[in-house]
């Protein structure tokens, strides 16, 4: 890991924050019998919450740092952030993409095995499932406010590594996403089981603690051109 990586990696807080996270939500999906439609469910709400920080962290950095760096044009605060505004409302059609379609294929697949008179469980604790994906908007905000806030990961963000953070973060909840539909179709009886709802959570804690495995190179402060 690189030395100038930033310092909230370093010590761990993003993997340690998503292992509780993800155990957390295991703990919930156990105790209340959660099916495995309502969980992936849990995981389109956090599609949604890592969108809205990846948009707080575009906004905040154009005010506290400096992420449009570069040795052409040096831009205001001001400039920063009216820059970063068009760059989300441009993207906005994207960003909602992602966890728009996740949460259609849930539904759909909800839709199809209802129809066709399939005992899999349907969604019957929407509540709960808004709850539980509450784990994810306060592991999102702990990192935010704990990392790139207070520990200045700001200083060192790109705009580029920004605008990608929500699609490199929604990596592991659209693999587990596609890969529960994908048994829910084919194996709806194996499906069904808790088990494998156990399964599918520990494949997105393990597929988010790959992504954090290594962060993306971050450049040297003392080497940038003022």
């Amino acid at each position: 890991m690189r030395l100038d990586a930033p310092l909230a990696v370093r010590l761990g807080l993003l993997s340690n924050g998503a292992l509780a996270a993800n155990a957390l939500v295991l703990i919930i999906a156990l105790a209340n019998d959660l099916s495995l439609i309502e969980t992936l469910m849990v995981y389109c709400c956090e599609a949604v919450w890592i969108a809205l920080f990846g948009a707080l962290r575009l906004i905040f950095a154009s005010i506290l740092g400096d992420p449009f760096q570069n040795r052409w044009v040096e831009l205001t605060w001001r400039s920063s952030l009216f820059a970063s505004i068009v760059i989300i409302f441009t993207l906005s059609s994207t960003y909602i993409w992602i966890p728009g379609v996740a949460f259609g294929a849930v539904l759909y697949a909800e839709h199809v095995l209802s129809a066709g008179g399939s005992e899999f469980d349907d969604l019957q604790h929407l509540w709960l499932v808004l709850g539980t994906s509450s784990v994810f908007l306060a592991s999102h905000g702990v990192s935010f406010l704990t990392g790139f806030l207070a520990l200045g990961e700001y200083r060192l963000a790109r705009v580029g590594d920004l605008v990608l953070f929500p699609f490199k973060r929604s990596l592991a909840l659209l693999a587990s996403i596609a890969a529960g539909l994908a048994v829910i179709v084919l194996m709806p009886a194996v499906a069904s089981t808790l088990a494998f709802v156990v399964i599918v959570v520990v494949l997105k804690l393990m597929l988010d603690l790959w992504l954090y495995r290594d962060p993306p190179d971050t450049p040297d402060p003392s080497s940038s051109v003022s």
